[in-house]
């Protein structure tokens, strides 16, 4: 998507055209809208708390498919001018060992990446509402195996 996060908000059917902000994907085509819009919320949610400055980033979703489980989604916030990864969320893995649960990654002062998982999206919530949640610009871009982020934790 070229796009800011501000304005796939104010406009997200812009993106019908580009698969709906999905790089990747495993699910039929015609359901492409519907997670886009679920995850809309969730991003949203992350500019209005602050976590990520909606004017400085874009977002781009993916679709999982884990060999353990079930599709799930989840978004990646990336930095407009240097193109590196900010944070990214899964509300709800797919995986059998973590169906459910909720997964923020974000990186460290040093540039590597940090995640921590949550019981569920309710619970990732209240800590963001608490200030526990906060993203930094890390060691990884958007050309980097974005695609495999998810199978190097498991």
């Amino acid at each position: 998507m070229n796009m800011t996060i501000n304005e796939f908000l104010a406009n997200p059917m812009a993106t019908e055209n580009d698969c709906f902000g999905f790089f990747d994907w495993f699910c039929t085509d015609r359901g492409l809208k519907s997670r886009m819009l679920k995850l809309k919320g969730r991003i949203a949610y992350l500019v209005k708390m602050g976590v990520v400055d909606g004017d400085k980033n874009y977002v781009i979703l993916k679709n999982n498919c884990p060999l353990d489980g079930e599709l799930y989604d989840d978004f990646r916030v990336i930095d407009i001018e240097t193109d590196e990864m900010v944070c990214g969320l899964a509300p709800s893995l797919g995986y059998n060992s973590r169906k459910g649960k909720c997964e923020f990654w974000t990186f460290d002062d040093e540039g590597e990446l940090v995640e921590t998982l949550y019981n569920n999206y309710k619970e990732f919530k209240a800590a963001v509402k608490n200030g526990e949640v906060t993203a930094k610009t890390g060691n990884m871009t958007s050309d980097d195996e974005v695609v495999d982020l998810n199978e190097v934790k498991w």
